[in-house]
């Protein structure tokens, strides 16, 4: 999975631990930026006073997107067949159960795809990212949006172009 730095230790600053992973590479700590929150921290490169493999064993959480709306607007375009080029906006809601880096891209029935994009979740959130799209003739095309990580999620939406004589 990929995390968001939610927050962080300075050089000398000391922090209590609650806990650490089954690897012993992470500690679960009382978050400095959030007093009553907890965040996890890497044991790389951290001094740990006591004995870390007598601390209790948490799972780190699994932050994913956890639901992917896509849209187009409009759905259907029919205009006279001169009427070429149109315009179409295909618009996704990205929502994750926390914080968390979205990798995601565009791709297009037309071959076209996106370069891979990355967007920060610093909570549970939904945020909203678009595509523009040129329609240049009558056809059946289609926009996915593909979500490469924190897990594997795609949508999909269809959209109608037509002409009339």
């Amino acid at each position: 999975p990929i995390y968001a730095v939610i927050s962080r230790l300075d050089g000398g600053q000391v922090a209590r631990v609650q806990g650490r992973d089954s690897s012993g590479g992470w500690l679960v700590i009382h978050d400095p930026l959030n007093p009553g929150g907890t965040c996890w921290l890497s044991t790389v490169p951290v001094d740990v006073e006591g004995d870390s493999a007598a601390l209790p064993v948490r799972e780190p959480p699994y932050v994913t997107v956890s639901k992917l709306d896509v849209r187009v607007e409009p759905k259907r375009v029919t205009v006279t067949c001169e009427n070429y080029p149109q315009y179409a906006l295909f618009i996704a809601e990205i929502t994750t159960n926390g914080p968390t880096l979205v990798n995601w891209r565009w791709e297009l029935s037309t071959g076209e795809a996106s370069e891979a994009e990355v967007m920060l979740f610093d909570q549970a959130d939904t945020k909203v990212v678009q595509r523009s799209f040129v329609i240049m003739s009558p056809n059946d095309y289609w926009g996915r949006l593909h979500i490469n990580a924190p897990n594997e999620i795609a949508g999909t939406v269809n959209l109608i172009a037509n002409c009339t004589p």
